[in-house]
């Protein structure tokens, strides 16, 4: 802490001793102003200075955020040479989300769509899920079907921050990662025992209950669990009725323990996460003729109400050892892990009467498909004087699939890679970041790629832009898997190619600081080009049978504006971004077009008594998504506008202890967005009503209730 004072016009600058006090020397009348990093600064005169202790408000807007994805060590936003947004445990709590999805749905940069039985998805500047890394530590996560990961199997419970890079960082996290990447933080555990107890309930019939423990053991050993369950019970959006349910039911468990030990500099931990997830497809009524002898001459003829229902378990178990530190001058950080993600089917004919059932073993109804992923990476960074650091590492997985719906017996993916960059300040507004990553795939030859990350700063003033190449080979699940069900008819295609692209990224961010709040407009451009881009194409219009393909080429380019006010009484932001888009279904053919706009707005007050009032609101126009065009082909639709807005209260006793968090999603009971253009009427890829893309259930209120013990 420090205090200013102005006698006459001359400053002075004292610093508080080790128990935060002050010797402030006789003087003429001045003006003084007490000052920390952290809390909103006091302004005062000489005869008004209270005596004894000056209190000061926390100011939690002005301190930068830490970040560690692609980073050299701990930095903060503030510092990083590429821009990351960063969502805190408040920006989680805001909305009382539950799972990734809930939370990434108030952000303009990303799109979500939603598939009734893969789950939800995301799009970032203009690409789709395939070309977005998400990772939880720093550990890609397993399990991606039609190249997308379902958010909705990723719960919050035990997320401190998530941390979003916007643009290429391919050399740093691989092929996924070129549209950008999603890390999420776990909590770290603390010095002292502490429990915390979470219940959420939402009027869809999604209940969620969570627990997490962390204690340390000794001076330098810390232990934590973490177990959580959500059910949901499915339902239909208002004009569709019956028995099989646009959103399906599902039960998700969840659990993780993690043990870390500090020694020499460095922390080692190992740990253990489980996922387990119970879906239920529910078929339409059918009905059968029965036969039933009523007595020795008569027979009775009975139509019975049957049904075809399928039930789909999922599982994600992860075990990892870390380590991360300083030693010998270097900072290291790496990890080892083994994935194991599990997907089964069985399919069952359900008497509708005495709601008996009995498995059913024709082909194609029951199946099991098993991918076990061996993944480890480390990184070395070395200091070379005061402007000069370098970094060097390794990245090396092996994949191994199995199940009947591969295809070919036990196939597997080995890759390998090499990667360095430097980061180089020759003056001190100007970091320039080089790197490279030299790549082995076993299947697929792939190229050296490059990036190049520069940051300007002057004063408040900071410019980025970013340049990196990208590869992309086909995952095991696009050669091989064929993923047939109620609603998908998806064929793998081993005569894939790999994929390549270029990725482009600008950025300019004003911090300006005043003494009630901080303002930071910003603007962010890009522009990215995938040849050869992996996706569904339609095979058979009669069985929406489909394979996936290589697409001659997409260019996406950008621009979005931001402006954000964070203060102790009262925090807003706006932001917007407009995308224009070019497909080139064939590498000779004419690009299809299509221009979109994503907006949203919040805003969040602060009222005495610890209530914090929240508002969201978000808007998407003339988005698109690839559908087939009834002739074998190709084409995008358009989809209708949307608008979601979100209120909530929060409230908190006992030292915040005791928290409360209630309101309403999806005020306005938006469920669908219809489709425009030639496809409409055709079906689609994963859709369930003709002409119509699903949106949410509608309306929900959401009660939270967080206790810490």
């Amino acid at each position: 802490m420090q205090l200013l004072a102005d006698p006459a016009g001359a400053g002075a600058v004292w610093a508080a001793d080790a128990s935060g006090q002050f010797a402030l020397p006789s003087a003429a009348p001045a003006t003084v102003r007490v000052s920390a990093v952290g809390f909103a600064a006091a302004v005062f005169t000489t005869d008004t200075l209270p005596s004894g202790t000056v209190q000061l408000a926390p100011a939690t807007y002005a301190i930068p955020q830490a970040v560690v994805t692609g980073q050299y060590g701990l930095r903060n936003d503030v510092d990083a040479v590429q821009p990351v947004q960063v969502l805190d445990r408040r920006a989680i709590d805001r909305v009382a989300a539950v799972t990734l999805r809930d939370v990434l749905a108030t952000q303009t940069n990303l799109t979500l769509g939603y598939d009734g039985q893969i789950g939800s998805t995301v799009r970032m500047l203009g690409l789709s899920g395939q070309h977005v890394q998400v990772l939880v530590d720093g550990v890609p996560v397993i399990g991606r079907l039609d190249g997308n990961i379902d958010l909705d199997q990723l719960p919050l419970n035990a997320v401190e921050r998530i941390e979003v890079i916007e643009g290429p960082m391919s050399v740093e996290y691989g092929s996924e990662a070129i549209a950008g990447t999603i890390n999420l933080i776990t909590r770290s555990t603390s010095s002292a025992p502490r429990a915390e107890v979470r219940a959420v309930a939402e009027s869809i019939q999604r209940l969620t209950t969570s627990v997490q423990y962390a204690t340390p053991i000794g001076k330098s050993t810390r232990l934590n669990g973490r177990a959580s369950r959500l059910y949901f019970g499915g339902g239909n959006p208002p004009d569709r009725s019956g028995r099989e349910l646009l959103w399906k039911p599902k039960e998700q468990l969840s659990a993780s323990l993690g043990l870390a030990h500090d020694f020499g500099g460095l922390t080692w931990s190992v740990g253990a996460d489980g996922m387990w997830e119970t879906l239920w497809n529910d078929g339409p009524v059918e009905y059968v003729t029965t036969t039933v002898a009523i007595d020795d001459s008569l027979l009775g003829v009975y139509r019975t109400p049957v049904a075809r229902d399928g039930v789909f378990t999922t599982r994600r178990e992860v075990v990892r050892t870390d380590v991360e530190g300083e030693v010998g001058g270097m900072r290291v950080d790496g990890f080892a892990s083994f994935t194991r993600y599990w997907r089964d089917r069985r399919t069952y004919s359900r008497d509708l009467v005495d709601l008996s059932r009995e498995p059913l073993y024709a082909e194609g109804m029951n199946d099991t498909a098993e991918f076990r992923t061996w993944q480890s990476r480390a990184s070395v960074v070395r200091p070379f004087g005061e402007r000069l650091e370098a970094s060097l590492g390794y990245d090396v997985s092996r994949e191994v699939a199995s199940g009947s719906r591969l295809g070919v017996d036990r196939p597997a993916m080995q890759q390998a890679a090499l990667f360095g960059s430097l980061e180089w300040r020759p003056t001190p507004q100007i970091v320039v970041r080089p790197g490279v990553r030299a790549e082995y795939n076993a299947v697929f030859g792939a190229p050296v790629v490059p990036s190049l990350h520069v940051k300007w700063t002057r004063g408040s003033h900071a410019v980025r832009a970013s340049y990196a190449r990208g590869f992309r080979a086909p995952e095991l699940k696009e050669l091989y898997f064929r993923f047939v069900d109620f609603n998908h008819n998806i064929q793998g295609n081993p005569d894939l190619e790999a994929e390549f692209s270029n990725s482009f990224t600008a950025s300019y961010t004003l911090r300006k600081l005043t003494d009630r709040a901080l303002i930071s407009p910003s603007i962010r451009l890009f522009h990215n080009e995938v040849v050869q881009l992996i996706d569904l194409a339609l095979v058979d219009s009669e069985t929406q049978s489909y394979t996936y393909i290589n697409l001659g080429q997409v260019r996406t380019a950008g621009i979005g504006l931001g402006l954000e006010r964070s203060g102790d009484r009262a925090s807003w932001r706006v932001q917007a971004t407009g995308v224009d888009r070019q497909t080139w279904f064939e590498t000779d053919g004419t690009p299809e077009g299509n221009r979109s706009l994503q907006a949203s707005a919040s805003c969040d007050v602060r009222i005495p008594g610890e209530v914090v009032l929240t508002a969201q609101t978000n808007y998407a126009h003339n988005e698109t998504i690839v559908q087939p065009d009834g002739s074998g082909g190709w084409a995008q639709a358009t989809l209708s506008p949307i608008t979601l807005v979100s209120l909530y209260a929060a409230r908190s006793w006992l030292d915040g202890r005791l928290a409360l968090t209630g309101g309403v999603d999806n005020l306005l009971g938006a469920t669908t967005r219809t489709l425009s253009g030639e496809t409409v009427g055709t079906g689609g890829i994963h859709s369930a009503a003709a002409g119509s893309q699903p949106v949410s259930l509608g309306r929900n209120f959401r009660f939270t209730l967080q206790f810490t013990f």
